[in-house]
């Protein structure tokens, strides 16, 4: 098993839920492609011209918008933001990162939250990152 399965294993084992897993798959589904950065697993595509696009991460409990791309996304992003409540966004300093430098918004992924964020990266994440030339599937292949 190469170090990046025992990080998956390892981060998807600490969510009792199936959240983690379940939005993981989602992703991978979508054409995502995905690195470790510690406790971070960053979601990501490339576009023709090679450039990586980093549209979404993950961390134990939270789906985070890396600011490089969201920022300049804003309006999607609330779209995406206003699809959740108030009480399930974590502020970008909270504890998780001591300044917004690396995100630009955060949300909670439990089993209450799971539904709308398999909506937001079908519905926005996904969108956005094709419309920035991110070489992602629109629908995920489906299975039969």
């Amino acid at each position: 098993m190469t170090k990046k399965q025992q990080l998956l294993t390892k981060f998807i084992a600490r969510d009792r839920s199936g959240a983690a897993l379940r939005t993981h798959e989602t992703l991978l589904a979508h054409g995502f492609k995905w690195k470790d950065r510690g406790e971070t697993l960053m979601y990501f595509s490339r576009t023709a011209d090679g450039r990586e696009l980093g549209l979404l991460a993950m961390r134990p409990g939270v789906i985070s918008f890396p600011a490089n791309f969201w920022n300049l996304h804003a309006m999607a992003l609330d779209r995406a933001l206003h699809s959740v409540g108030s009480s399930k966004r974590i502020p970008v300093d909270d504890g998780w990162f001591t300044t917004s430098q690396y995100s630009a918004a955060q949300i909670a992924l439990e089993p209450a939250t799971e539904s709308a964020i398999t909506d937001i990266i079908r519905e926005i994440v996904v969108p956005e990152g094709l419309s920035a030339g991110a070489r992602l599937a629109a629908s995920p292949p489906t299975l039969g």
